[in-house]
């Protein structure tokens, strides 16, 4: 197994919220002055030290997946070739992870590295974000009732198998949808 290239620090999304952030300080410093910077600079601080250990374990996570899961493995069961049946596997587990957006997503990129196809990894993450099991019972019951939560799960099941198919359709038709996960992030 090959070592993963290095990611870049400095590429086109650094630069974008790099300019955001420049503009955002400017409008501070103009409409509230000095002190409205060393606020945002302590919200900053305190943000990095609740969300950088969560981030850390998900890109940890992520990449335990892919030295320990083979690629072959993930291609069989998640591959294009795997088809609806992979899609509908991605679609269960997407529904049933608990974890938040910082394993998701790490969790998404080692398994495009590991051979998932994109409509896997589309449903996936359509899953887990439009149907997500996990919300019902903390959320929707609590909040909305049974009726309320049953309905919303019912009629976002569809939505992580059509994505995903959809998703297969639009990379095999255009090769602007077409991703290299060798040099993914």
């Amino acid at each position: 197994m090959s070592a993963a290239k290095p990611a870049r620090v400095f590429d086109g999304a650094f630069f974008f919220l790099s300019g955001i952030a420049v503009a955002a300080g400017t409008a501070a410093l103009v409409i509230r002055g000095p002190s409205a910077i060393s606020e945002a600079l302590a919200i900053v601080a305190s943000d990095a030290l609740f969300i950088a250990p969560l981030i850390a374990l998900g890109v940890v996570v992520g990449s335990l997946f892919t030295a320990l899961v083979p690629r072959e493995t993930v291609s069989r069961y998640l591959g294009h070739q795997a088809g609806l049946n992979g899609i509908l596997i991605a679609s269960f587990v997407g529904t049933v992870m608990p974890a938040g957006p910082f394993a998701a997503f790490p969790i998404v990129l080692a398994l495009g590295r590991s051979g998932a196809g994109i409509g896997a990894l589309i449903a996936f993450l359509t899953a887990w974000g439009a149907v997500g099991l996990h919300r019902v019972f903390v959320w929707e019951l609590p909040f909305m009732g049974g009726e309320f939560a049953a309905l919303r799960f019912v009629t976002s099941l569809p939505m992580p198998i059509l994505a995903g198919l959809l998703a297969e359709r639009l990379s095999a038709a255009f090769p602007m949808f077409r991703i290299d996960w060798e040099s993914a992030r």
